[in-house]
């Protein structure tokens, strides 16, 4: 009994090994058509990724877009709009790898925009140390021009283009 299955074994391993034969030949016309059937599934999937890539974009960006007319930057805290006024010896603010160059106006969130902020008040104050000019004179006993919200320019530097007082 036991020669039997071993038998019948044997025979489905050798009907196993002719299908394979079988598939392993297959004509030219059908390896053409099986390589462009392949072909055509891959650039489906592809095509499909693309489309789930731009629709991902697409939503950031309207995202972005809604919460900026709020006012308020990707992770939805509150921006602020800053003009930057240096003193005379300096034309950029470099923070945390950004350039902020003098004259220009950025939207920034509050924590940074209160940084800008100081780091303009402390090179217009140097500059008056340095200068011999009064420090009362940049702690609000000058008249200043207010742009936006809380940003002072000072009287002594001309207004960028488009900026009037």
């Amino acid at each position: 009994m036991a020669k039997d299955r071993d038998k019948d074994t044997i025979k489905d391993i050798a009907e196993e090994l002719k299908m394979k034969n079988i598939l392993a030949e297959l004509t030219d016309e059908e390896k053409q058509q099986l390589e462009l059937e392949a072909a055509n599934e891959v650039a489906k999937e592809l095509k499909d990724t693309k489309r789930k890539e731009f629709k991902l974009a697409a939503k950031q960006r309207l995202k972005k877009k809604a919460l900026f007319s709020e006012g308020k930057d990707q992770e939805g805290s509150t921006t602020e709009y800053v003009l930057i006024q240096l003193a005379n010896h300096a034309d950029e603010i470099r923070l945390d790898g950004r350039r902020y160059i003098h004259g220009k106006g950025y939207w920034l969130n509050q924590a940074t925009a209160s940084v800008v902020k100081d780091i303009m008040f402390r090179t217009a104050l140097n500059y008056a140390h340095t200068h011999g000019e009064r420090e009362a004179d940049f702690y609000g006993k000058r008249p200043s021009t207010s742009v936006g919200t809380n940003v002072a320019i000072s009287p002594n530097r001309p207004l960028p283009a488009g900026v009037h007082a």
